[in-house]
């Protein structure tokens, strides 16, 4: 399958690299990892391109400029190092922070800290002027799924009102990207 490659470029995913790196170090062929952060495989064929953790989000450094209110979306299972790096981005700028659960063919947003507001819903956090910004720190597809699910049709909801309904943005994990059922132009 590699037969006189001189250089290879992937996998993506660490945990699909083991068959690829014992042909690379048998071959002396450089592997190229362009997106992973690769922690938990070591080898002299290997580098990596991804980013240092301190540039990861300069790209996005705008989106916590103090111009938009910062929504923290929890659910019961979720990415503690994108949390972690989410908190980093913020620099300790003010946010709220909710648990998302669904509860009964709803979806429920319960404050997670006493400066955190109750809700009805997303459709009293959309209704505003001022931008917001969702980082979405669940880890479950189905969680994903339906908290960008909810945030969309709460916006949709709101402009049916005819009420200002505030622009967002939602922040996730790069690993979003291995989720067959997400519609990513929701993100």
């Amino acid at each position: 399958m590699f037969e006189g490659t001189n250089l290879i470029v992937g996998p993506v995913y660490e945990d699909e690299l083991e068959p690829v790196l014992r042909y690379a170090e048998k071959n002396s062929v450089p592997v190229v990892s362009p997106l992973a952060n690769i922690t938990a495989v070591n080898s002299p064929a290997l580098y990596q391109l991804s980013p240092d953790v301190e540039h990861k989000y300069d790209k996005v450094a705008d989106l916590v400029d103090g111009q938009r209110e910062v929504y923290m979306i929890y659910a019961d299972s979720y990415d503690k190092e994108f949390e972690a790096e989410a908190k980093t981005l913020l620099h300790g700028r003010p946010y709220f922070s909710y648990t998302y659960s669904f509860d009964e063919q709803k979806s429920v947003f319960r404050p997670r800290t006493p400066e955190t507001p109750e809700v009805e819903g997303m459709d009293t956090i959309l209704m505003s002027e001022k931008p917001r910004l969702f980082v979405v720190l669940a880890n479950k597809e189905v969680d994903v799924d339906r908290i960008l699910g909810t945030i969309s049709s709460s916006k949709v909801a709101v402009t049916e009102r005819s009420i200002p309904c505030a622009e967002y943005t939602v922040l996730g994990s790069s690993r979003w990207g291995r989720y067959s059922n997400i519609d990513q132009t929701t993100f």
